[in-house]
């Protein structure tokens, strides 16, 4: 899956994540963006709304739908961010990288080192769980890595 990025589109996009994430509150209702807050707790919102909105994958990923599904990944993405002092990063040089042309955001002190937002957001709409947002989320949280006598150790 490509979203047709080139270096200078991925920075004009993360330039505009906070109007982005701004225009998808607007399409949420009041009582979806009253808890949104960049918890781990927002996430179950998010993707209850996503559940109620979306009957599978296939949904989510109509062109119709477009900006709502980069709204949703730059959510998701700026809360897993925040919490895991990650970095978002774009793969362009091997098209034979899964998530080639996907943003991802990446975490230095986590066994989990990356996620794509775009995909954990489209697993939420085929999964159909609730709570698979935030599952992810404390999977990375428990995959904290210390360093000790030099070498990383999972705590």
């Amino acid at each position: 899956m490509s979203l047709g990025y080139d270096q200078d589109s991925f920075e004009f996009w993360l330039m505009d994540m906070d109007d982005a994430i701004e225009r998808l509150f607007s399409l949420l209702p009041s009582e979806v963006t009253g808890h949104l807050d960049y918890s781990e707790y927002s996430l179950n919102h998010i993707e209850k709304w996503i559940l109620d909105q979306y009957m599978d994958t296939n949904s989510i990923i109509e062109k119709s739908e477009k900006m709502t599904l980069d709204g949703l990944a730059r959510y998701v993405g700026e809360t897993f961010r925040m919490a895991f002092k990650g970095k978002w990063i774009i793969s362009l040089d091997d098209p034979d990288k899964a998530f080639h042309m996907i943003p991802q955001v990446i975490f230095s002190d986590y066994e989990v080192n990356s996620i794509s937002p775009v995909t954990l957001v489209t697993a939420s709409a085929d999964r159909r769980l609730g709570n698979y947002l935030s599952t992810v989320y404390r999977n990375v949280k428990q995959s904290k890595k210390a360093l000790y006598k030099g070498y990383f150790v999972r705590v």
